[in-house]
């Protein structure tokens, strides 16, 4: 008796999920001919975000959304989706509980990878390299003398070729924590690690584009997400602690993509 409740909570709380996934599909859907110029110019923030990542979320549930075992066998099949929800999952079908265990989960190995990159072979790089950082986000400072001098010049001290593979690694934990490489200690393929940042990087240049008109509206958790998304770690006291930080970010990344072609790897470093 105590299974088959725990089945049919299980069961409603899919229906909320797929309610909320059916309205991202259609916005999805909606938006499905606009490219990321169009979406930057049309559309708003959380709009241009759903029409991103909608069509990916879709597909993976597609499975289990035309589940075609009759009752009670799709039933069970959800609730054995229920027992692994990050993978099995897309995030409308998290509960509050979840979605909070999954970002401590995310915050350990973001911390992990950090950790890594200051403690390896480009930390002192990384260290010389903030206070020019911030002098090019105050406007005090060209942003493309510095990535010619720092990432794009060979041989530089923060050049994709003086990445190690545990360096590769760590920035994959960075723009993709729950990836299967999730661990900074993890040995990934240095192809798959490129494919993630580079696709995370180019996800935040159109986010970035649109997030400065909505960030005096996001929620508490949006903010969270957003800081942890660009890779920050979460030890900002307030939420107007974290929308300085994202106004911060913003005036750094644009006045580097003004100087130049942000190379995906430094977008996280």
């Amino acid at each position: 008796r105590d299974c088959w409740q725990r089945v049919r909570r299980f069961s409603k709380r899919f229906g909320g999920g797929v309610t909320q996934l059916w309205a991202d599909g259609r916005v999805a859907w909606t938006h499905r001919r606009l490219g990321p110029d169009d979406r930057i110019r049309l559309l708003s923030w959380r709009d241009a975000r759903i029409a991103r990542t909608a069509p990916r979320q879709v597909l993976h549930v597609l499975w289990l959304v035309f589940n075609p075992l009759p009752p009670p066998l799709g039933l069970v099949c959800i609730a054995i989706s229920y027992q692994f929800p990050r993978t099995m999952l897309a995030p409308q079908f998290h509960g509050t509980e979840e979605m909070e265990r999954f970002f401590r989960d995310d915050e350990r190995t973001r911390r992990a990878a950090v950790d890594a990159l200051l403690g390896g072979p480009l930390g002192e790089a990384l260290a010389a390299a903030a206070p020019i950082l911030a002098a090019v986000a105050r406007g005090q400072a060209d942003g493309g003398s510095f990535l010619d001098a720092t990432v794009l010049r060979d041989g530089a001290p923060l050049s994709l070729a003086r990445l190690t593979a545990g360096d590769r690694s760590a920035l994959r934990a960075l723009a993709s924590p729950g990836s299967c490489c999730g661990s900074s200690q993890a040995v990934c393929c240095g192809c798959s690690a490129s494919r993630t940042t580079s696709a995370a990087a180019a996800d935040l240049r159109e986010d970035d584009a649109l997030l400065g008109a909505a960030l005096a509206g996001l929620k508490s958790a949006e903010l969270r997400d957003a800081c942890a998304r660009r890779g920050m770690l979460d030890e900002f006291p307030t939420d107007d602690a974290r929308r300085l930080a994202l106004r911060r970010w913003l005036d750094l990344m644009g006045a580097l993509r003004q100087g130049g072609r942000v190379p995906p790897h430094f977008v996280f470093l």
